[in-house]
């Protein structure tokens, strides 16, 4: 049997080294909240409607993640009429104060989605994804699709 002073070494590369394990950060893309369509007027005219909906993105391990892409669409079911999509990357990220999500956050926002010209129904579909790239290096993303309930205006 080796002297116990050679033995000890070995405990203590195995102690660090699973020490040093890094866990990707994970992403979450949510809606929060009620969603609601918003009548759009135009010099006193009804042009159409927009979406109101909550949006929250979530980093649930702890690890910081750099945002790069975050888009948001939706379509009523109820008539079949597609809302414009919202989409930010790069600046536009950063411009929305959406580029860095610490880890273990989360972000909330409203994306101005637009316009549907005839009365909207409901329920709404809504298209979720975001993607980026943690502290570690690794590209993380999410995407759903949602359904939710809204009140015709």
């Amino acid at each position: 049997m080796p002297p116990r002073f050679l033995r000890t070494p070995a405990v203590l590369v195995g102690f660090v080294s699973v020490g040093c394990e890094s866990r990707p950060a994970r992403i979450e893309i949510r809606p929060s909240g009620a969603a609601r369509f918003v009548p759009f007027v135009a010099h006193d005219v009804l042009a159409g409607y927009q979406l109101d909906v909550t949006i929250t993105i979530r980093e649930t391990q702890g690890v910081d993640v750099a945002l790069s892409l975050v888009s948001v669409g939706a379509s009523d079911l109820g008539t079949r009429q597609a809302f414009l999509t919202w989409t930010l990357r790069g600046g536009e990220l950063q411009d929305q104060g959406l580029l860095t999500l610490s880890g273990g956050r989360v972000v909330s926002f409203r994306p101005s989605l637009g316009l549907v010209s005839g009365p909207p129904q409901g329920p709404v579909e809504l298209t979720l994804a975001v993607e980026g790239t943690d502290a570690h290096g690794e590209v993380v993303s999410d995407f759903q699709v949602v359904t939710v309930d809204v009140e015709p205006p």
